[in-house]
């Protein structure tokens, strides 16, 4: 199969390092990733994760971020409910809003 437009997602990897991980997909032949926001591998907040650091990771290994798996929806309790089931944490449950979006409001 010619995996250079298909795109793989890091979720498989979430116990890896970025760097780590972009060399187990760039290995395995893919050329594009479907980066998941969550720590390690990304964070929407600039305080918990560096953008640029990541992207270099990703060109470093020659990959292309294609997609950012933000799963944003389900409001704060369905939202929760998954991070719980998978044993994360919910980083800056504070900015998470009824709806399933973070804001710096906290009305939402």
């Amino acid at each position: 199969m010619n995996k250079v437009n298909v795109s793989t997602c890091s979720i498989a990897l979430i116990h890896h390092s970025p760097d780590k991980a972009f060399e187990i997909i760039a290995a395995a032949g893919h050329k594009k990733v479907d980066l998941l926001e969550k720590l390690p591998h990304l964070s929407l907040f600039p305080d918990e994760c560096d953008p640029a650091t990541i992207k270099a990771a990703a060109e470093a290994h020659s990959l292309q971020i294609a997609n950012l798996g933000t799963y944003v929806g389900g409001g704060q309790n369905g939202r929760n409910a998954q991070w719980v089931y998978h044993g994360w944490t919910v980083s800056n449950p504070e900015k998470l809003t009824d709806c399933g979006f973070f804001s710096d409001d906290p009305v939402g």
